[in-house]
């Protein structure tokens, strides 16, 4: 095929340089090239945030089929071609049009090419208002046609529209501990602290660089998708708002969700004075018997102040509610449902929870803010209530930080692959606080593991005491199921201690996060885990 195209380049697959390993959504891009119901009226999008192997995984494919023989055709919509690049340091957008797709396609049959491969086709101009045309003429020509885009909100708003049931579509945003280590090599702590992406060099590393993937890969994906949709309803979004208005909005939305896990993973109180996570072990001059809820209230304010807008945007709710479905809709944040008893035959949700799944940019976001809390301006604020050692206060909650990350990315990963046939909670009793931070409950037989998360490699009595606190097992049982196992999982080895109740094992992070995303049962996560 000759390379006659203004804008879209052809690419040398011979020339491809391609990682052997790979991640585990491959084999649903092997399915789709494998199925001929998949190659009929239908095309496969591979979207994600950036740095998450989009790209990789269409460079493995299509040398995969290359190598078997396969006419192969690889295009590349970048913006790498000098008039582009001109246009674009004058900040100026120039996308390739559409109909130079259609043309090359066009030749692409008449020259008997099989498999299509089209990366970053999100930066063709109204890609979603036409795409169709890809699997309702195309595809149904016998193309098979796989692609790629770095605005992948665009792949969910064309499913919507013209591409509904058209679409096949391999999620790349959530990259788990286990694909984590197995493509990086890189432990848990790693994780914790800069997980989420499958670049060497975390874009987490620091505050600067967090913003600036943040607004890569977050914001200018939302704000891209939607201006670049000249068919859809979020447009409206572009009419009412400047761009500036819509980019402090998003920016706003995600700092608040990091501000209410900060809030979360510092202040929550377990009921018993012992358990209150910063106030353990803190040195203070009055009794947090008295002031903990004064602190915490401080704490809550202090960070209210902090999140202040640089620019006063008066949106509307709903459509503030839209951007923050556009966040869920980008893998980046997951809506678990938290129960208060599962008995019977409708379940009482007490609320949702929403975990964010990029562990790295929780991390970062969480220790700046608890920088700013404890700068000089606002430590005084706390130091009334009570606080007098700050290096002590920021250890301890640094702590409390990066367990309350491990604790979301267990619930995460549990219930990405038990939510089907379990209840995948966790259990809270309002009246005293306690709580059990993981709880696995089978749907038919209500049958109920209790997991405790401690990030912590050493075992402690204190660990277990609400796992044995019969009255709340009691409770437990009653609102849920018979109680089939207790466990702990922290960052230490396997071990066990007996109890009143019987044996309580405790497990490694790093083996259940292993584990727990290669089974579809809990008896099958035990056996793994022992």
């Amino acid at each position: 095929m000759d390379e006659k195209f203004k804008q879209i380049r052809i690419v040398d697959i011979d020339k491809l340089d391609v990682y052997q390993d790979k991640r585990n959504c491959y084999s649903e891009i092997e399915n789709f090239v494998n199925s001929h119901k998949g190659t009929k009226g239908q095309i496969c999008t591979i979207g994600g945030l950036l740095s998450t192997g989009k790209t990789v995984l269409l460079n493995q494919i299509a040398k995969e089929l290359h190598a078997k023989g396969h006419k192969c055709l690889y295009l590349s919509c970048s913006d790498e071609y000098a008039n582009i690049i001109q246009d674009r340091d004058n900040n100026v957008v120039h996308r390739p049009e559409i109909e130079e797709l259609y043309g090359l396609l066009d030749q692409a049959i008449k020259e008997d090419y099989k498999y299509i491969f089209i990366d970053e086709i999100t930066f063709i101009k109204d890609f979603v208002g036409q795409g169709n045309v890809l699997s309702n003429y195309y595809a149904n020509q016998g193309l098979n046609i796989i692609v790629t885009g770095t605005d992948s909100l665009s792949f969910i708003l064309a499913t919507q529209d013209c591409l509904m049931d058209r679409m096949k579509l391999i999620h790349t945003s959530y990259v788990s501990f286990a694909e984590y280590n197995r493509l990086l090599g890189k432990g848990l702590d790693d994780y914790i602290q800069f997980g989420g992406t499958l670049k060497d060099e975390s874009p987490y590393k620091d505050r600067d660089a967090t913003r600036e993937y943040t607004g890569k890969a977050i914001v200018k994906n939302i704000i891209r998708s939607v201006c670049g949709n000249e068919h859809m309803d979020p447009q409206a979004l572009t009419l009412l708002y400047s761009e500036e208005e819509l980019v402090s909005t998003i920016h706003r939305c995600v700092k608040q969700m990091h501000q209410d896990f900060l809030v979360s993973a510092i202040t929550r109180n377990n009921g018993a004075f012992e358990s209150q996570p910063l106030h353990l072990g803190i040195n203070n001059t009055r009794s947090f018997l008295y002031s903990r809820h004064i602190l915490d209230e401080q704490i809550e304010k202090s960070l209210a102040v902090l999140n202040k807008n640089k620019i006063k945007v008066n949106m509307m709710q709903e459509d503030e509610d839209v951007i923050k479905k556009f966040l869920e809709d980008l893998d980046l944040v997951l809506t678990i449902p938290i129960y208060l008893s599962v008995k019977g035959e409708n379940p009482v949700r007490e609320r949702n929870m929403q975990i964010i799944s990029q562990a790295g940019i929780v991390y970062c976001h969480a220790t700046d803010l608890l920088k700013l809390l404890t700068s000089d301006e606002h430590w005084k604020n706390l130091e009334v209530c009570g606080l007098e050692n700050k290096e002590k206060f920021i250890e301890k909650a640094e702590r409390e930080i990066k367990g309350a990350i491990l604790a979301n990315h267990l619930i995460y990963d549990t219930y990405k692959a038990l939510h089907e046939n379990y209840y995948v909670t966790k259990i809270s009793r309002n009246s005293d606080g306690k709580e059990v931070n993981l709880a696995i409950v089978d749907k038919q037989s209500k049958d109920t593991y209790l997991f405790e998360v401690r990030y912590s490699q050493y075992k402690a009595d204190n660990q277990v005491k609400n796992l044995v606190n019969e009255d709340f097992n009691n409770y437990i049982e009653e609102s849920f199921g018979k109680i089939k196992g207790r466990y702990v999982i922290y960052t230490g080895e396997k071990d066990s201690i007996e109890s009143a109740l019987g044996e309580i094992k405790f497990f490694s992070a790093e083996l259940f996060l292993k584990s727990v995303v290669n089974v579809n049962n809990v008896e099958n996560l035990l056996d793994l885990l022992n």
